[in-house]
């Protein structure tokens, strides 16, 4: 122990350390030092005037908000023309006089303690007593969440792309602005918000304080002009308690309302590929583009009643360029029709002193092509009328708000055959050959209808001083209806462009055309749908099927209370309760439902009351129905202090539950699929399976009409020819049969069973909602600080984290496919039937007489496949009879048939009958986001010669935003939409990452320049870390081959296509060409050629069967790892182009110069130019125009066969500049896309 002396010694310094800072931090300013003046005396100057040159002074009186004297205030003056100042405090009295102030323009600042700063401009003239008085608020720390406001009008001076009055938000922290079309097609022309790095499908919109979220798609229902946009309200973190439904952040949009004075504006801008330099690399496409519109309000009775109305039209014209992928694989044009109008009208009143109520009307209609990158174009058209009634008063000590609104989304989505969209005549149906998409695009014919009736009501009161309550409730309720047909166009087929596929079409004689043939490619998958369109049993909008209501309910209450002067603790709480939103009015599902005449041995599987989907991986409960959330309660506290009592500087930390909002097109599938009568809409995927099941209940493998089986028409050219029964068939042409087949089968039911219900065919389309449904959230947590420095600059810095659960993510519960459930006698059948055809004898048992077998068919064959085996049964389930059972469509059982199996004949207990998958969505998804979020604000005068004033606004984030998903292209995850598990098995383990919009580094530095005589330049630059992606496995023709578990099942899980072993989500966002290769050859080293888990079970102990085949066979099969492309070149697989594609920052640099003038006293005439991207820099990878994560090395536009732009790697005749480079988006707000310049002008009045 140490002694006392020598304890004191060591706290000594520290404690004297201690005290010397609070004594030196205890002195007085030098303002502090000035004397006590008498009452009615001003106090001495910091700065005296000079009492010989000519002077004027500057007097007043310095007062708090109820009229009381305040003493010892600090008053600045400060000379705008010689920037110096001059110090002086209020009297007891309050008031305040200067001394001696130079003739000029000065600025007077008033400071006290515990009270807000407050300032004001004044002229001083010689021998003149100038008078400012004030009146100080208390200080208020604010609320602790993260939030920016910027007023409407910013558009017309901010290099603002398209005047979209959401683009404002690009120049604060954590914001990205990107192309409504990644959300959907039926987005296209929208800007969306991403907040904290999400994709910014669920952002909460309120305009006029009223719900306007599209509930289906997401996204914003509707545009406003800009013209009509009072202020821009964007919360990235804590959202309002007010709010429901918000995890994701929320947008705020107020609209204008008219003044006392009549006045006007109209504006017009225009740009032309002719007028400026637009930089497109396509050469001269004929472009141009006209945007303009107008406002006006005034006094309809003076100081009573106020009109405002507002309007905006966008015409575009001409072509665009973009990148069609290989097989076309260059820079082309594309037709840019857009035409939008937006209109706005909203009348205000003043009923009294005490109340007001304004009504608002608005109209949006939107007319364009899409998709930008693709050659099978969409016709999208939105049409949104809107009303919005508001209502405010106060009474005694509560203010009171109402809000009633009514709005009617009408978007329709509609192929689009003429102009630039691309039918092949040979196959005039949907094709996606890799990243080139042509014929009638599959997204359509669609129609979403959604009308909204929303009221909400909000009082607050102050009780005791300290606290104010905030409380109220809305009522919403969403009535939709969606219809999507895609079959009345045609089927669907896919191929694949990767390396192999091209090198196999080049090295075939027979195909004319080579590889730049799209007919050449092979059948990957057919799809083919039954030309409805519903997706529920309810009538909506004179359909009798397919609508959706929902009535959401919300309540919340708040108490921010003022502890001490300078110090805010705030809590609150909001609930929100979501109706059909989960089909949770949906009984279970009993085994006595299940149909007999389809399902075989049905009495075998399950009886009585016992829930079927229990059955599915023998889990009890999994059958139960859908939880309602009843229980959503959202609470959130915070707390904000001021330190130096004087509004300068507030420390701010919060944390709180906020809720998802759950997209009602996530319940789709979930409905259809446990409604056991009626007709839905229905797709079927073929390729790897053949035989389906038709809605009259006959399974079909067979083309009709042709006499050509299904399976013959999988990895055939999609021009080529089969045999039929009269002779040789096209391809394309059965497939089209087919099609209509299904159509004709479709029309002759008109109602009954519903044959792909689970009922009926036990039949599961990957959709079903688990019992245990919760409604997702983030916990949302932030901790910083703001500071005032100087008298214009502001700082502030903020550590943010939020963390996401319960969102929807799907797991196969019956786990077909898995390789720990090898059925040996079924692989026995399906290895007999393959043999049987090449003349060997049937293996009797495992071991060395199936290996036999199978050795004799790898000498009878050459070219032997597992391929061969797989068709015949020695596959996942899901591969060789798709959604359904394998007995409900009789073929034999397969392999890998999953966890539930029903012992059919008790006199032999190998015999077993598989249910078949149940995707399941379980609320265990997962997110995490963690960031800093930096920004500085600041404005002076004269900052250098020719500058009178400048502003400037610095943002800077630090983030990294993770999930346990990733898309299929491995693009980042969007958990707002349904999202499988990248490993069955291990859904939460080893499989987080780097996803969504994960930018890591973001940095936006936004000067305004007001020049002499007039002239202003702003300025908006930006620099972002490029978005993160996910490497995956490539399948063989790129999928729809059978087999597939045994070559890209990295997991086990009966899932293909996985990521690349030794990759993580998100793992390869940083690419370049090193780091790729490296990650590439450590796979191949490691991985590739070596036995998959599937192809292990067959190699190994079964329990007490022995091995089915040996490891060479395997191999001799090709049941492996496959290689990836990389140097050096393999056969069939050359090296990585020798100048790979790299990893881009995204950079721009966007600039507005305008030079107004006034013609009289009331006219005001603005030209201006603006420029997008003027620098012209060359920006790749933008969010939905990434480089596919599929290593298939497909020319430009995968991430192992992509090299440097204008670069065609290593052969002209392939080539491989990458075709990921961001071009003019819907609308051509794309950021970063080429540069255009943009000229107008306009006139207020």
């Amino acid at each position: 122990m140490l002694s006392k002396p020598v304890l004191w010694r060591r706290l000594f310094r520290p404690i004297s350390f201690c005290l010397l800072t609070f004594a030196l931090f205890s002195l007085p300013s030098p303002a502090q030092d000035a004397p006590a003046t008498p009452q009615d005396a001003p106090a001495a100057t910091e700065a005296p005037a000079s009492t010989e040159a000519p002077a004027g002074t500057v007097q007043g009186t310095v007062k708090d908000v109820d009229g009381n004297p305040i003493e010892g205030a600090r008053v600045l003056f400060r000379s705008k023309l010689e920037g110096t100042s001059t110090v002086v405090r209020s009297g007891k009295n309050g008031a305040y006089v200067s001394e001696g102030l130079a003739p000029g323009d000065y600025l007077v600042q008033v400071n006290a303690r515990n009270l807000q700063i407050s300032e004001t401009h004044i002229t001083v003239k010689v021998g003149a007593a100038a008078v400012a008085d004030f009146k100080l608020e208390g200080i208020n720390p604010g609320p602790v969440r993260l939030e920016s406001r910027r007023p409407g009008e910013l558009v017309d001076s901010m290099p603002i792309n398209g005047r979209a009055t959401v683009s404002l938000a690009r120049t604060d922290p954590g914001v990205q602005v990107v192309d409504g079309s990644i959300l959907d097609s039926g987005k296209s022309g929208y800007q969306a918000l991403s907040l904290n790095s999400q994709y910014g499908r669920t952002v909460h919109y309120d305009f006029d304080e009223v719900e306007a979220m599209d509930e289906t798609r997401g996204g914003a229902i509707a545009n406003l002009p800009a013209e009509a946009v009072n202020e821009l309200i964007v919360t990235r973190t804590l959202p309002e308690v007010f709010q429901s439904l918000n995890a994701a952040g929320s947008v705020r949009l107020t609209t204008r309302s008219g003044g006392d004075d009549w006045h006007g504006n109209l504006f017009g801008n225009f740009r032309d590929r002719k007028i400026g330099l637009a930089g497109f690399p396509s050469g001269d496409p004929k472009y141009s583009r006209q945007h303009y519109g107008f406002g006006a309000g005034g006094a309809l009775i003076k100081d009573k009643a106020f009109l405002y109305f507002g309007g905006e039209r966008t015409k575009d014209d001409g072509v665009l360029p973009f990148y069609q992928g290989f097989p076309a694989n260059f820079l082309s044009t594309r037709q840019a029709p857009f035409r939008e109008n937006m209109l706005t009208a909203r009348l205000d009143y003043n009923w009294s002193e005490n109340a007001k109520w304004f009504a608002r009307y608005s109209y949006n209609n939107a007319n364009g092509l899409g998709p930008t990158d693709s050659l099978a174009k969409l016709r999208n058209q939105i049409n949104v009328p809107s009303a919005v009634f508001g209502l405010d008063w106060n009474r005694g000590r509560f203010a009171h708000s109402g809000r009633f609104g009514y709005q009617k989304l009408v978007n329709s989505l509609n192929p689009a055959l003429g102009g630039d969209s691309l039918v092949i005549p040979e196959a005039p149906f949907h094709l996606q050959i890799g990243s080139f998409e042509a014929g009638p695009n599959s997204q359509g014919p669609r129609q979403t209808i959604q009308r909204d009736l929303f009221g909400r009501y909000d009082g607050s009161t102050p009780f005791h001083d300290r606290h104010t309550f905030r409380f109220g409730g809305a009522i919403h309720r969403i009535e939709q209806g969606d219809f999507y047909s895609p079959g009345i166009v045609g089927p669907s087929v896919t191929s694949s462009n990767g390396i192999d596929v091209i090198t196999a079409i080049n090295n075939d004689p027979t195909l004319s055309g080579g590889a730049e043939n799209p007919l050449n490619y092979p059948v990957g998958t057919i799809t083919i749908y039954n030309g409805l369109g519903n997706f529920s049993e309810h009538s909506a909008f004179n359909r009798s099927t397919g609508g959706h209501t929902d009535n959401r309910i919300e309540l919340y209450a708040a108490d921010t209370f003022k502890l001490y002067p300078n110090l805010n603790i705030f809590v609150g709480v909001n609930y929100a309760r979501d109706t059909n939103r989960t089909n949770s009015d949906l009984g279970v599902i009993p085994c006595s439902s299940i149909n007999t005449d389809i399902v075989p041995n049905s009495d075998k599987i399950c009886t009585g009351g016992t829930p079927l989907l229990d059955q599915f991986g023998d889990v009890k409960g999994l059958g139960n129905r859908v939880s309602q959330p009843n229980w959503n309660f959202a609470p959130q506290a915070g707390v904000a202090w001021d330190p130096g009592r004087n509004g300068r500087t507030v420390i701010r930390a919060g944390g709180g539950l906020f809720y998802d909002n759950f997209l009602l097109q996530n319940a789709y599938q979930d409905r259809i699929s446990r409604l056991s009568q009626g007709q839905y809409f229905r797709s079927l995927n073929l390729c790897p399976a053949s035989t389906v099941l038709f809605p009259d209940g006959s399974a079909v493998n067979s083309v009709a009409t042709d006499g050509v089986s299904i399976g013959s028409l999988c990895g055939q050219p999609i021009g080529g020819t089969v045999q039929g029964a009269d002779g040789p068939v096209l391809v394309a042409d059965a497939i089209q049969h087919l099609q209509q087949q299904y159509l004709d089968a479709q029309s002759s039911v008109t109602g009954g069973n519903n044959i792909y219900s689970l009922a009926n065919s036990l039949a599961n389309f990957g959709g079903t909602l688990a019992p245990n449904f919760r409604t997702p959230r983030v916990l949302h947590m932030s901790a910083g600080i703001q500071h005032q420095l100087g008298e214009r600059s502001m700082f502030s810095l903020d550590y943010v984290r939020e963390i996401g659960t319960q969102y929807p993510l799907g797991i196969d519960t019956n786990h077909v496919g898995d390789a720990r459930h090898l059925d040996s006698a079924a692989a026995l059948a399906a290895i007999n039937a393959t043999v049987t055809q090449a003349g060997c004898t049937p293996a009797g048992s495992a071991g060395s007489e199936s290996q036999a077998a199978v050795q004799c068919y790898i000498n009878a064959v050459p070219g032997a496949s597992i391929v061969n085996f797989a068709r015949n049964g020695l596959d996942s389930g899901n591969a060789f009879c798709g959604p359904f059972p394998c007995s409900v469509l009789g073929l034999p059982e397969p392999a890998f048939g999953g966890i539930h199996a029903t012992a059919i004949d008790p006199a032999d207990p190998t015999k077993l009958q598989y249910l078949g998958s149940n995707v399941m969505y379980f609320p265990s998804g997962r997110t995490k986001y963690v960031g800093v979020h930096a920004t500085f604000r600041t404005s002076g005068d004269r900052l250098a010669r020719g500058i009178r004033h400048w502003d400037l606004a610095v943002a800077y984030t630090y983030s990294k935003y993770q999930s346990n998903v990733a898309a299929a292209d491995g693009s980042g995850g969007d958990f707002s939409i349904l999202s499988r598990a990248e490993d069955y098995i291990r859904p939460h383990v080893g499989h987080f990452g780097s996803s969504g919009l994960d930018r890591r580094n973001m940095f936006t530095f936004a000067p305004t320049f007001d020049l002499p005589h007039g002239p202003r330049l702003s300025i908006i630059a930006q620099m972002a870390s490029p978005l993160e992606l996910s490497a995956r496995l490539p399948q063989l023709d790129g999928g729809g081959v059978a087999g597939e578990i045994f070559r890209t099942d990295a997991t086990g899980d009966g899932t293909v296509g996985d990521l690349l072993p030794g990759t993580s989500v998100g793992g390869l966002g940083g690419y370049s060409g090193s780091d790729l290769g490296n990650a590439i050859a450590i796979y191949n080293k490691n991985y590739a050629g070596r036995l998959t888990s599937a192809s292990a079970a067959l190699v190994s102990q079964n329990g007490t069967i022995a091995p089915l085949f040996t490891s060479d066979q395997l191999s001799k099969l090709g049941a492996l790892y496959p290689f990836v492309c990389a140097g050096p070149a393999q056969p069939g697989c050359p090296a990585l182009p020798h100048n790979p594609a790299q990893t881009t920052w995204l950079k721009t640099v966007d600039l507005r110069f305008s030079w107004p003038f006034r013609i009289g006293e009331r006219v005001r005439v603005e030209p201006n130019v603006a420029a997008f991207n003027i620098a012209n820099f060359a920006n790749f990878g933008g969010a939905g125009r990434q480089l596919n994560g599929v290593l298939d090395g497909s020319p430009g536009s995968s991430l192992n066969g992509a090299s440097s732009p204008g670069t065609c790697g290593n052969s002209s005749a392939l080539c491989t500049s990458r075709l990921d480079r961001i071009m003019p988006g819907s609308g051509t707000y794309a950021l970063g896309a080429p540069r255009q310049i943009e000229f107008g002008v306009k006139i207020t009045f």
